[in-house]
């Protein structure tokens, strides 16, 4: 028996995807699920804009301009990050979820970009922050083994 036939069993050569009803089952529960996290997610990103408004207004108004400046500064660079993947997300369930509808496969096929877009910045972001916290790390190994000469 040929490999290539043990390996491709379902007879259309490769050369398309097949999506059963258990895997469009398992598509839409995940657009839906992840919409309703998406949704939430904006959620809490329009309350942080919020709360960097008022607190960071009230800083400044309290005679702590600085501060109030470089609170917002920080704000803003987290919200701006945390919204990425967010919006990938949202983008992937609603595109899932009229691919799905509509049997669209240039709807499912962006669908799946933003899917891949979130994932490959979730990615990246982990590199990053592995690579600050091996950075701090070594500094801190560093100028401990300093302070104790």
């Amino acid at each position: 028996m040929d490999i290539d036939n043990i390996l491709d069993d379902t007879g259309n050569g490769g050369t398309e995807l097949i999506i059963t009803d258990p895997i469009r089952g398992f598509l839409s529960e995940s657009a839906r699920w992840g919409k309703f996290i998406a949704i939430i997610g904006f959620v809490f990103i329009g309350l942080g804009v919020l709360a960097m408004l008022f607190g960071g207004g009230a800083m400044i108004a309290g005679g702590m301009a600085g501060m109030g400046g470089v609170m917002i500064l920080v704000y803003v660079v987290i919200l701006g990050i945390s919204l990425i993947p967010i919006y990938y997300l949202y983008n992937f369930s609603t595109k899932m979820q009229v691919a799905l509808r509509d049997d669209d496969q240039m709807y499912l096929r962006d669908a799946f970009e933003n899917h891949k877009s979130m994932f490959k910045f979730y990615g990246i972001f982990l590199a990053i922050m592995l690579g600050i916290y091996a950075l701090v790390f070594i500094i801190s190994i560093i100028f401990g083994g300093l302070a104790s000469l």
